[in-house]
């Protein structure tokens, strides 16, 4: 049986990812979650005041208002996803002297969407129990 992983395909992926923490841009990693942030809690609280359900939740279980949800987080968080690929995608030219565009959206994306989803749920649930009492 062959190993899941050979970890000589596997080594420079991971050793092409570490070093995007150590290279050029690397304060990237600081701003876009807080950015990503700041937008998750605006439209947690927008969540809360329409009495919208959670948004992880009703992205993984609702079925009425999940593609309402999924539109309003692409709507906020466009322009700062491109923003992050493009900005990965620069560092890895700086970097390694070469563009991987498929590795470019993945990080890009994911520094955003991670620290998005988790702080709007949270907003949202924070804001709507606060207002219970």
């Amino acid at each position: 049986m062959a190993p899941i992983a050979d970890s000589s395909l596997l080594s420079p992926l991971v050793d092409r990812f570490v070093a995007r923490f150590s290279g050029p841009m690397n304060l990237r990693f600081v701003l876009q979650p807080v950015m990503a942030i700041v937008l998750a809690i605006r439209d947690g609280r927008r969540d809360a005041l329409a009495e919208a359900p959670p948004f992880i939740h009703n992205i993984l279980f609702g079925s009425g208002e999940r593609t309402a949800h999924l539109e309003s987080a692409a709507r906020g968080l466009t322009v700062p996803a491109m923003v992050g690929t493009v900005a990965d995608a620069i560092a890895q030219f700086l970097l390694f002297g070469s563009v991987q565009p498929s590795a470019a959206v993945l990080v890009g994306v994911g520094v955003l969407a991670i620290p998005y989803a988790v702080t709007r749920e949270l907003a949202n649930r924070i804001l709507r129990l606060k207002a219970r009492k």
